[in-house]
């Protein structure tokens, strides 16, 4: 039996996570381990100090899932070291996120794909699925129809990518998938293989007083040094198509490059080995 561990960081009982389940239910054993309360923004992050509790909950369909209250990342770990009692499961597949995760700043603190390079790290194929709502969440011209369908077929998308990774495998030298849909998906919606956009966030935070500053999203405006037409932030916000982004945990660049610049450089005392 195939086992796939489904997560997510918008909290156990988010419509995304929802939609996702009722999508790959019929592809294996799905065990859903994931945030008891809203964590995005987190990244990676695992809590070092103090405790972690765990629950089992049910979802509105009526399936078992357990609640951490901790980072997705703490949910990732104790679902494979505790739930599964340290099998492995065949893939991870992390959201759906209600947002985009896009560009190098978002995708680095994002804790939908902070789960996933957490499964990844343990050499888990994984993915990480994100649908890009509207900011203003359902007024009057995104209706709760509207967020319905684009979350299911933003699963069917999920579900779709999930066969790959469990059917042909991914090339060796990708560790993750991070996958982003438009709100405005249909079932004809091209995809495209993306690179990471470069960008980062701006001004994000509002001074409240001399020494107070807290987090605005109003605030802050994406910097973009990098947005060419291979990039997923160009695919998904410019031309309205899936963008697929291919990672590697694998963070070096540049080894020759550096080794020649430094034999060459004044201000290195020490010996460098080549």
């Amino acid at each position: 039996m195939t086992d796939i561990l489904l997560t997510n960081d918008d909290a156990v009982f988010s419509p995304g996570l929802l939609a996702l389940r009722k999508a790959i239910n019929d592809l294996g054993n799905v065990v859903v381990v994931s945030t008891l309360e809203e964590q995005s923004w987190r990244g990676k992050a695992v809590s070092r100090f103090g405790t972690v509790n765990l629950e089992e909950v049910k979802l509105q369909d009526g399936s078992k899932a357990y609640a951490v209250g901790g980072t997705p990342a703490d949910a990732v770990l104790i679902g494979i070291f505790n739930i599964l009692q340290e099998k492995m499961p065949d893939v991870l597949i992390s959201g759906i996120n209600i947002g985009a995760n896009i560009g190098s700043a978002f995708i680095l603190s994002s804790a939908t794909v902070g789960a996933a390079f957490e499964s990844a790290l343990m050499g888990i194929p994984s993915i990480a699925v994100s649908l890009s709502v509207p900011r203003k969440t359902l007024n009057e011209k995104y209706t709760a129809d509207a967020y319905t369908n684009a979350f299911s077929l933003a699963a069917e998308v999920g579900k779709e990518f999930l066969n790959i990774v469990l059917h042909e495998d991914l090339p060796p030298d990708v560790d993750l998938l991070v996958i982003n849909v438009p709100f405005s998906v249909a079932e004809d919606t091209p995809i495209k293989i993306t690179t990471m956009a470069r960008m980062h966030y701006g001004s994000c935070f509002e001074q409240i007083s001399h020494k107070t500053f807290q987090f605005s999203t109003k605030k802050y405006q994406p910097l973009h040094f990098h947005i060419g037409p291979e990039t997923d932030i160009h695919a998904l916000t410019v031309q309205n198509q899936i963008s697929v982004t291919p990672l590697s945990l694998d963070l070096t660049r540049g080894v020759k490059k550096l080794q020649k610049l430094l034999s060459k450089s004044k201000y290195l005392s020490k010996k460098l080995i080549e």
